[in-house]
């Protein structure tokens, strides 16, 4: 019964995760003018074309692996298909901004993605990427009565709350959450590669309303999602 009601609400949730994650990023670019932008995983543009208003972006580029997405981009962005595991097909040093929105953990390899992020922004350049919170207080209770999280995806085979049937789990693609990072850890892994975090939190409180979320999150690494704004070191 606990499964059915975790599933249950998780998915009422999932709409305002979604939207809240691309409003984190919006927010958190700070005012000044950023002309070079890339959006990794950026799907269909909107959300680069948002950040681009702000600041005044000028070269915009989108990376997906979905040509469906990328069909959909404005003429004004310049849409490449990629499997983001790979080297990017970037020059080094070219961006202002780096944004990436609940990309990292749908990686094989996301030691490579962050040392690729640090190679194509320019020195003092900005990245703010989303992902989901690997300790947030809804993997903890799934984890405490012993179900997988909804977060993480270890096999093609999706189980715990989200089965369609007790105890039968169902096909999920190639693309399912590999690497799913804590705050702490998502932070030391940016650390390492030589990035100057500036903040590194939760948000997005399971269940709670808005207000409550931010405060509790403010003290605790208990949200769904986390957010990390860090900059290239200057050499």
């Amino acid at each position: 019964m606990w499964q059915w009601f975790l599933s249950k609400v998780d998915r009422a949730h999932a709409k305002r995760r979604s939207s809240s994650n691309k409003d984190i990023i919006c927010d958190s670019v700070p005012n000044g003018n950023f002309s070079t932008i890339v959006d990794l995983g950026g799907s269909d543009g909107k959300l680069i074309l948002r950040v681009a208003s702000k600041v005044n972006g000028k070269e915009l580029f989108v990376l997906d692996h979905n040509p469906n997405y990328l069909a959909k981009c404005p003429k004004n962005i310049k849409a490449i298909k990629i499997d983001l595991n790979e080297k990017l097909p970037l020059k080094t040093n070219q961006f202002d901004l780096v944004i990436s929105s609940q990309v990292i953990e749908h990686l094989q390899d996301p030691d490579g993605f962050v040392k690729e992020i640090h190679r194509i922004l320019k020195p003092n350049g900005l990245l703010i990427l989303t992902t989901p919170n690997l300790a947030s207080i809804h993997a903890r209770l799934l984890l405490l009565f012993g179900s997988t999280p909804s977060c993480l995806h270890p096999s093609q085979l999706r189980m715990g709350v989200y089965s369609k049937k007790k105890y039968t789990p169902y096909l999920i693609d190639q693309y399912g959450h590999k690497s799913v990072f804590t705050v702490k850890g998502l932070k030391k892994l940016f650390t390492h590669y030589d990035f100057n975090v500036a903040t590194s939190r939760s948000y997005n409180l399971f269940l709670m309303p808005e207000f409550i979320s931010k405060i509790i999150c403010a003290i605790f690494h208990f949200g769904n999602s986390q957010v990390i704004i860090a900059k290239k070191n200057r050499r």
